[in-house]
């Protein structure tokens, strides 16, 4: 099966896109006897359910609507998570307590401590691995804690309590990532349906105005013309490489070009490439779990392939 994500088929705005569906539309009106004359499905009767497929497809959430959810919970995990690790600190402080010399570090390591580091920066694994470890620490050798470290009888049940907030939060994040990439696909999709409409009613006006004298009716109807007609952007790339601050290439950052409501991914060389683009401005988006997001406007000029580079900051 493959893992490949849709692509799109229209290269423009997604904005222009629905403008020349529009404009063609009302072309389809404006000739609707030829139309009607050659195809049924341009008959009048059926322009409203081809005004419906129009809506339907607008009412699908926009990036910013679909990224919402996961938005949210990350500003949730990332307030659970100082929670949590707050009190698996206060755990290590019992256990440096109750033990000494040689068995504590064995104690610690025991306990999760050798997910310290990355659960700081916010890695969700990490963290898990970390107050997991604590909890079945704790399970194992609560009475210990008490009479050798200094633990207060309410503190397994406290630590418990955060254990099981995150946990919550962190068994949401599969569903949270998958759902906003269905939804992204299923935009996708939806356009390109758009798009194989608009395809498909110039290949017949082609036919229906195939005279010489109606060359200029003909033209209305082809992509390319009614999009100059609509936007002011011509065709452009954006590339470039995502790095941390040592360096190293970033794998698996998404990089959104919200005005596009596009979605790129770095590779394993930390590379990204949007392929054939409308000029213009754009708001460009870095993201990925355990990095501070990185946001940045920039211009890209008609004809021009735009080197875009980032460094992301772990959290």
């Amino acid at each position: 099966m493959s893992n490949k994500r849709v692509v799109a088929k229209y290269k423009c705005k997604q904005t222009e896109l629905y403008a020349v569906f529009i404009t063609y539309v009302l072309g389809v009106i404006e000739y609707s006897l030829r139309f009607a004359s050659h195809n049924s499905n341009y008959a009048a009767a059926q322009m409203p359910s081809v005004q419906a497929f129009f809506d339907s497809v607008k009412a699908l959430p926009n990036f910013q609507q679909r990224n919402e959810p996961s938005e949210t919970l990350r500003v949730l995990l990332k307030t659970q998570s100082d929670l949590s690790m707050n009190k698996w600190r206060a755990l290590r402080t019992f256990i440096e307590g109750a033990y000494e010399g040689d068995l504590m570090k064995p104690k610690l390591e025991s306990a999760g401590w050798v997910y310290l580091t990355q659960a700081n920066n916010y890695n969700w694994e990490d963290v898990n691995e970390l107050i997991e470890s604590g909890m079945e620490f704790l399970n194992a050798n609560e009475a210990e804690l008490i009479t050798n470290g200094g633990m207060l009888p309410t503190f397994k049940m406290d630590y418990e309590t955060e254990f099981n907030k995150f946990t919550v939060l962190y068994n949401q994040i599969p569903t949270s990532v998958l759902s906003q990439r269905v939804m992204t696909d299923e935009k996708v999709i939806a356009n390109n349906n758009l798009y194989d409409w608009l395809i498909k009613t110039g290949k017949d006006a082609n036919v229906i105005f195939y005279t010489e004298e109606e060359t200029a009716i003909r033209e209305k109807f082809v992509f390319s013309n009614v999009l100059a007609a609509v936007s002011s952007s011509g065709p452009a790339t954006l590339k470039g490489k995502v790095t941390d601050t040592t360096n190293n290439p970033i794998n698996g950052v998404n990089v959104i070009l919200e005005t596009l409501d596009v979605e790129i991914t770095t590779d394993a060389n930390g590379d990204f490439n949007s392929g054939n683009i409308p000029s213009g401005e754009y708001k460009l988006k870095f993201e990925k779990e355990g990095f501070v997001p990185f946001e940045i406007e920039i211009v890209i000029n008609k004809g021009v392939t735009k080197t875009q580079d980032a460094v992301l900051t772990a959290v």
